[in-house]
This record gives C-alpha cells, sequence and structure tokens, in this order.
C-alpha cells in the first residue's frame, strides 16, 4: 500500500482493518446466492431457529476490507 500511494504522489498516513455490520439475514442471503457445501446447510438450519429479531441484529465483522487515509505530498 505504502509503495501504491508513494507512486502516486500521495503518503500513507493511515490503515486500519475495517469493520463491516452485518446482520444474519443479510449472510443469509448471500449465501444462497453463494453456496457453500458445509457453511449453507448450518445456516438453512441456523435460519429457521433464529428469532427474526436477532437476525437483524448487527455484527461487526473484518472481511477484508480496510481503511486508508492518504496525504498529497505535492500540496
Amino acid at each position: 500500500m505504502q509503495l501504491i500511494a508513494k507512486k502516486s504522489g500521495l503518503e500513507l498516513m493511515y490503515t486500519k482493518k475495517a469493520k463491516k455490520a452485518l446482520t444474519l439475514e443479510y449472510i443469509f442471503y448471500q449465501f444462497q446466492i453463494y453456496k457453500h457445501p458445509v457453511i449453507t446447510p448450518i445456516l438453512n438450519l441456523l435460519y429457521k431457529i433464529i428469532p427474526l429479531k436477532l437476525k437483524r441484529i448487527p455484527i461487526y465483522l473484518t472481511i477484508g476490507e480496510m481503511n486508508v487515509v492518504l496525504k498529497n505530498i505535492n500540496s
């Protein structure tokens, strides 16, 4: 990241793993579209027994995204 920033005339000031708020409802929906042989059946079972209120509570996860702050070196 630092090399890319420097080549672009920027200075890397800050990086941090980004947390994303996901609900069980959303996760379930994603695994219906992008099925996984182990996870999808487990989620299908859990989805039937978990109350709707709990399915809508946000769960904060790091899933590979990041927050980056860059500074323009030239100004």
